[in-house]
């Protein structure tokens, strides 16, 4: 197990690289935001359930032995002891692997909903300035050069007597 662990750690640049250039930008396409938070909304439960079933076979809860694959034949206990607790290992590895993955899954539909949202953005905010241009020329083209006013000179007498 250890030296998976390091495999792992070693190889994780790779993974990342593999998951944004193979599957992000290629998702973007594919899944348009009702989807992406609909599949967003599956993962994050799929993980919060996975997860706690993890928990749950790991701490070799006695509701979910009928879930573990051991034979049902045993000629003493602590054989099905050993076997029950391998079993309730090894399936509870495989629930929290299977949380990783919904969990990459929620993150993926993360990202592809912010690109989607950005999009649209970029979108109202290119129509919002094409409208802004028109309406520009349709002011420059209705209106009259603009004259500046030329100041009115105060006429004033001086009534002084002489």
């Amino acid at each position: 197990m250890k030296c998976l662990k390091c495999w792992i750690l070693r190889h994780f640049r790779y993974f990342l690289v593999f998951v944004f250039r193979f599957l992000i930008v290629p998702v973007k396409m594919l899944c348009g935001k009702k989807t992406a938070i609909f599949f967003l909304l599956i993962s994050i439960w799929g993980t919060i359930q996975l997860s706690l079933m993890g928990i749950f076979y790991a701490m070799k809860s006695v509701a979910l032995i009928e879930d573990i694959p051991v034979d049902e034949n045993y000629s003493s206990l602590e054989d099905f002891q050993k076997d029950s607790d391998e079993a309730f290992q090894a399936v509870a590895v495989r629930c929290f692997v299977t949380a990783v993955i919904y969990l990459c899954t929620a993150i993926i539909c993360f990202i592809c909903l912010r690109r989607n949202r950005a999009n649209e953005r970029r979108q109202l905010m290119q129509q919002q300035q094409q409208k802004a241009q028109k309406e520009k020329e349709k002011m420059e083209k209705h209106q009259t050069p603009f004259v500046e006013p030329q100041p009115i000179p105060l006429k004033t007498k001086s009534r002084r007597k002489q």
